[in-house]
């Protein structure tokens, strides 16, 4: 058993007395305030199907994108997909103006043929020519 002096257990004792005072100091109230009645909206409540949804803001960020890069300069003309559409591989995603080429290509065959012609006509050229039906 412990033993305390008789100074600690009337301390102890003491400081019960005055919590248990401080405690109950403000229970024995008999003055009254007086109520005012505050107003309050009322609702009836329905029992009925609510469609759950949530509304979120941000940023969506795909995990995969590429780059589109032309082999050829030129106006496009046409798109043939849709945005946000996938695509296979191989497939045409916009036509481009091919004037430009076809123009191209007729200046390299124009000058194909002038080649042609030299090659021909060089050989010709290095040969006499005699007039038939002159005399020397």
């Amino acid at each position: 058993m412990l033993r305390y002096g008789k100074g600690t257990l009337l301390t102890t004792v003491l400081a019960g007395l005055l919590a248990l005072s401080l405690l109950t100091a403000g229970c024995g109230s008999t003055t009254q305030t007086k109520s005012t009645a505050v107003s309050v909206k009322a609702m009836k409540v329905l029992q009925q199907d609510t469609a759950v949804s949530h509304d979120y803001s941000g940023q969506i960020k795909s995990t995969s994108a590429v780059t589109i890069k032309p082999r050829v300069s030129g106006e496009i003309v046409e798109k043939y997909f849709t945005s946000g559409a996938p695509v296979e591989k191989g497939q045409a995603l916009y036509k481009i103006d091919d004037r430009q080429y076809e123009y191209e290509s007729e200046v390299l065959s124009a000058k194909s043929n002038v080649d042609k012609a030299r090659t021909t006509l060089i050989p010709v050229l290095a040969v006499p020519v005699s007039i038939v039906g002159t005399k020397r």
